[in-house]
Formats: C-alpha cells, sequence, structure tokens
C-alpha cells in the first residue's frame, strides 16, 4: 500500500491583501507595494530584495506571487508575511487572480479587484497610522520639534500611485527619472 502525504500549499485571504504603507486591505493598483499575511508560506529568517541584472527579483526566499500567472518583483519573504509589487499589467483590469507559490508549490488563486490607485503615506513607526515617514529638505526627521521651514521642500514616502508617466515598468527600479501621476 502505498502512502500520499498531501502537501498544503500557501494560504491567504482577500483580507490579506493590503497597502505595504497603511494596509488598506481588499484591493491593489499598477505599481502599489502590498504585504500579504497568511500561512505556509515564506522561510523561517527574511528574505530581502534582490536585484538580477539592474531589475528587482521575483523570487525570494524560495517565495513567488503571481497576478494573473506574472510574478510580482519581490521585496521580502517571512514566515506568514510577504511584501512585493504589484505588477504593472495588472492595469486596466478589473481583478487580477493572485497566487503565492512556496517552494515550487502554488497556493489556491484569490480574486483581488484592481483599481486605478489605493495611496498610502509610511508611518514612522511602520503601523499605517501616527506620524508619517516624512523629511526635510536637509534629510533630518520631520515631526512637530523640526517641522519644515515655510516653501521648503518635503519627502514623503509612499505607494499605490497607480500607473505612472513615463509609465512603470514591473521590477525597474527609479533611479534618474522619477515618475509622476501627472497627466501632460
Amino acid at each position: 500500500m502505498t502512502k500520499i502525504q498531501l502537501v498544503a500549499g500557501p494560504s491567504f485571504t482577500l483580507a490579506g491583501v493590503g497597502n505595504a504603507a497603511n494596509y488598506v486591505a481588499g484591493k491593489v493598483s499598477p505599481g502599489e507595494l502590498i504585504v500579504i499575511f497568511g500561512k505556509d508560506f515564506g522561510t523561517a529568517t527574511l528574505a530581502g530584495l534582490q536585484l538580477v541584472n539592474g531589475m528587482v527579483a521575483t523570487e525570494t526566499g524560495e517565495t513567488r506571487v503571481l497576478f494573473d500567472g506574472v510574478a510580482a518583483p519581490m521585496v521580502y519573504a517571512v514566515n506568514g508575511q510577504i511584501s512585493c509589487v504589484v505588477p504593472y499589467e495588472v492595469m486596466g483590469k478589473t481583478t487580477t487572480q493572485v497566487v503565492v507559490e512556496y517552494k515550487k508549490v502554488k497556493g489556491a488563486a484569490v480574486a483581488v479587484p484592481v483599481v486605478e490607485a489605493v495611496p498610502g503615506l509610511f508611518s514612522i513607526n511602520s503601523s499605517g497610522t501616527g506620524p508619517g515617514a516624512f523629511l526635510n529638505e536637509d534629510n533630518s526627521v520631520n515631526s512637530a520639534a523640526n517641522p519644515l521651514e515655510r516653501g521648503k521642500i518635503a519627502i514623503l514616502y509612499g505607494t499605490g500611485e497607480g500607473q505612472t508617466t513615463p509609465a512603470g515598468v514591473s521590477g525597474l527600479p527609479a533611479t534618474t527619472t522619477f515618475p509622476s501621476r501627472c497627466s501632460r
């Protein structure tokens, strides 16, 4: 008699898919940095972002996330939590089938609504609430004790802007021409 061992695949729900800055869950936009919370995926120790030929790798810690079969650029993977960038290829769709793959085992697809933008600003404490992770023009942390002077430039960290101009390319870091959401 042959014994068959069933391998549980990675699993997550729509409520476990959220904006990496403010954790607004249940929808994604092209180019958005997201987190996925679930089970049966990710290594015991944090596996971080890797660059391959100048592009963000689509696998880290033996973990991948697929959007309608398109592998997402991976930011990190750890037991029960993933961060990746939603591929720009979801642009124009109303939903995308998201699959988490760990050690070559794919979990069940979860249908996730696609919207034009899911804006979120990162916070200092990484909780999605409280003071923003904002810098003053001199790169000092903006706070009530260290406010920005009128007329100076503030640096805000955010995600979820949707497709940009020039058009975003999945996995390509912005290093020289920073895209905007402005139509020209």
